[in-house]
C-alpha cells in the first residue's frame, strides 16, 4: 500500500469511527462490519444492526448509505491488495526469467535467433524453409525457469555433442547417486543447428565438492554416471597439476 492508499484508509476508517460513536454503535458491531460479517452477526452487534435496518427505512437512509459506501470502498482496497499480494511475486518472477533466459540464449547462440517468453515450458523452431537470416525459434521457457534453473546454475551444460541450454529441470532422488553427493536432474534441453532449434530429454548430473562444479549430460542415468566419473577424475587431476 502507497502513501496515498494509506491515507485513503486512514479516512475510511475515521469516517467509520465518527459515525458509528455519533449513532452510539457498540464496538462489537463496528468490528464484525469491518470483517464483512454484516449478515451473520450476533449478540448487541445484531440488536443494534437491526435497528439500523429499521432507521433505513427512514429520513436517515442518505446517512446510511454514505456508510455503506464507506464499507464498501475499505473492502475493495482491501481484496485489490491482497490480490497484489498474490500476483507480484508470479509476475516478477515471470519477467525475471524471460530477460535471464533471453540473455543466456543470446550468449550460448550467437548465430541463431530466439523469441523468449514465460509460460508453459515449449519450443516452436524455426521453418527450415525461411531462410537463414531471417529464422528465429520461438521458446518458452517455465515461469519458475529463473529459481529452478538459473539460480541453481543450470542454465547451460556442456552435452557430449556440443553446449546446450536448460529449458526446464526436474530433481529426481536416486539413492545411490545421492550417497555420492551427486544431484540428478530429469531435464530438456535446447541445442541448435543451422539456426534451428531442437529439445533433447536428457539426464543430468551435477557433483559438488572441487574447484569446479562437475556436470554430466547422458541419455539415460547409467551414461550421464559414467561420463561424470570421467569427468571428475579429469577435475582431480587438473587440481593436483596446478598444485606443482
Amino acid at each position: 500500500m502507497n502513501v496515498e492508499e494509506h491515507k485513503h484508509m486512514q479516512f475510511l476508517l475515521a469516517e467509520i469511527n465518527r459515525f458509528a460513536k455519533n449513532w452510539g454503535a457498540p464496538n462489537e458491531w463496528r468490528r464484525q462490519v469491518l470483517s464483512h460479517h454484516r449478515f451473520s452477526m450476533s449478540g448487541e452487534a445484531e440488536v443494534f444492526q437491526d435497528r439500523i435496518n429499521d432507521l433505513q427505512r427512514t429520513g436517515a437512509k442518505a446517512a446510511f448509505d454514505y456508510f455503506e459506501g464507506l464499507v464498501s470502498a475499505i473492502v475493495q482496497m482491501r481484496r485489490d491488495r491482497k490480490d497484489r499480494q498474490e500476483y507480484h511475486p508470479v509476475i516478477e518472477q515471470k519477467a525475471k526469467s524471460k530477460v535471464y533466459a533471453d540473455r543466456v540464449l543470446s550468449d550460448l547462440f550467437q548465430r541463431s535467433r530466439f523469441d523468449v517468453n514465460s509460460g508453459t515450458a515449449q519450443l516452436d523452431p524455426a521453418d527450415e524453409k525461411t531462410p537463414s537470416y531471417r529464422r528465429s525459434n520461438d521458446i518458452t521457457v517455465p515461469i519458475s525457469w529463473f529459481k529452478s534453473v538459473y539460480e541453481k546454475d543450470l542454465y547451460a551444460v556442456k552435452a557430449p555433442e556440443g553446449m546446450r541450454f536448460t529449458l526446464s529441470a526436474k530433481k529426481r532422488d536416486i539413492k545411490f547417486l545421492r550417497q555420492d553427493n551427486i544431484d540428478a536432474y530429469r531435464v530438456v534441453l535446447v541445442g541448435t543447428k543451422d539456426g534451428i532449434a531442437f529439445t533433447e530429454d536428457r539426464w543430468l548430473l551435477v557433483q559438488e565438492g572441487y574447484e569446479k562444479r562437475v556436470h554430466a549430460v547422458g541419455n539415460d542415468v547409467a551414461k550421464a554416471h559414467s561420463l561424470l566419473k570421467r569427468r571428475v577424475k579429469a577435475e582431480i587431476l587438473d587440481q593436483l597439476l596446478g598444485d606443482l
